[in-house]
């Protein structure tokens, strides 16, 4: 995981403000996730006084026992052992920005204002009747391991809600993350009134030294085909693209490319994901060497059975379907899909898959191989 370089509350504090301000250059479209929003649950302890930000446009009940602080509609509660590199506590947010903007762009601005801090895939939540997205976050800072997650509403178009909580790795599922459940469900909205904000003054940080960037993930370095004694060729795809990518390079569609490197089940940023968890997507993956296909084999490494469509791509760019099928759940993953098939009278240089993750609601139908088996031409 990447270290932040900094401390980090300074640098929530810094991406908060930052969303209380204009927005400038719009943030990149993201597609939006239709799928149905999951009601807030409360973690099942008591909770403190509540507290009224006019400024912030919000009301919440504070955290027993935690230490609270206020300005200028943001809102710390950090624990009595609290550090300042790694909590455990929660910041809360709320205010006017200046453009429209949707959940999909404030997550997008959170974290890209994040400093560093990993921020998983966004679900969808509902916070006192409102949608929005939830994301768990981590990270490194002086050698230890802090998680967490943040909470984004736009309450209107133009008022924007947002909740981080962090703590050491060891103390986020027993003793964070339920007082961040209980403080979320407590959240009530309003309409926020900028002139109860007063001026916020932030001391200037010294400058951090230059850390060398993490490497991205790659795929495995492009193999030979391998051919056997009857002459079948099988190989791995040289080139993929898709429909839609959740990131890049990781979980890009070129993570598909290559020779399987995702070795567990899991939402993994080795293989290909779609940017939305509940659409229809395609993956398309093409190959060095054209062969008379005799098999296709998909490798799943998330939530596999998503599968409805594969077709096969001639050299004339054509599509040709070899299966369709309705989703349905398997009790196994990761996943070799296989599909065999007489051998064909043309010549296959890709494969393309279409996954549908709108019908069984379980998330992301992740792809990290493709292999392509036959006969070259001759």
């Amino acid at each position: 995981m990447k270290r932040t370089g900094r401390i980090l509350w300074a640098v929530l504090v810094l991406a908060a403000v930052t969303l209380a301000c204009s927005f400038g250059s719009k943030p990149k479209e993201v597609e939006e996730n239709n799928s149905e929003a999951a009601e807030v649950q409360s973690g099942g302890g008591e909770l403190g006084e509540e507290f009224r930000n006019e400024a912030g446009g919000f009301s919440l009940r504070k955290a027993p026992g935690y230490n609270f602080q206020e300005a200028i509609g943001i809102l710390n509660m950090t624990a009595p052992d609290a550090t300042p590199d790694a909590g455990p506590g929660l910041m809360v947010v709320g205010g006017m920005n200046t453009e429209e903007s949707t959940n999909e762009q404030l997550m997008e601005k959170v974290k890209a204002d994040s400093g560093g801090m990993q921020v998983g895939k966004a679900q969808k939540i509902k916070v006192d009747g409102l949608e929005g997205l939830s994301a768990e976050i981590s990270g490194e800072y002086n050698g230890q391991t802090i998680a967490g997650r943040m909470v984004v509403v736009m309450v209107t178009p133009l008022q924007q809600f947002t909740m981080l909580g962090i703590a050491p790795k060891d103390r986020w599922k027993g003793e964070l993350e339920p007082i961040f459940k209980d403080v979320l469900a407590s959240v009530e909205f309003f309409e926020a009134n900028p002139e109860a904000m007063g001026e916020l003054e932030i001391p200037a940080e010294p400058a951090a030294p230059e850390e060398p960037a993490e490497p991205a993930p790659t795929r495995p370095a492009a193999q030979e085909p391998r051919v056997d004694s009857s002459g079948l060729m099988r190989q791995w795809a040289s080139s993929a693209k898709a429909s839609s990518e959740f990131g890049s390079p990781a979980w890009s569609a070129m993570q598909a490319a290559g020779a399987p490197d995702t070795a567990e089940c899991g939402d993994q940023t080795t293989a290909w994901a779609s940017m939305g968890m509940d659409s229809v997507e395609w993956l398309e993956v093409y190959y060095d060497v054209p062969v008379y296909a005799t098999e296709v084999i998909i490798h799943q490494t998330y939530n596999p059975s998503q599968v409805v469509k594969v077709e096969l791509i001639d050299t004339k760019g054509q599509r040709k379907t070899i299966f369709t099928e309705t989703p349905a759940a398997l009790d196994f993953c990761p996943d070799e899909m296989s599909l065999s098939l007489r051998k064909t009278e043309y010549l296959v240089s890709g494969v393309r898959i279409t996954v549908d993750q709108s019908v069984l609601g379980l998330g992301w139908n992740e792809i990290d191989a493709v292999e392509l088996a036959g006969y070259p031409g001759r």
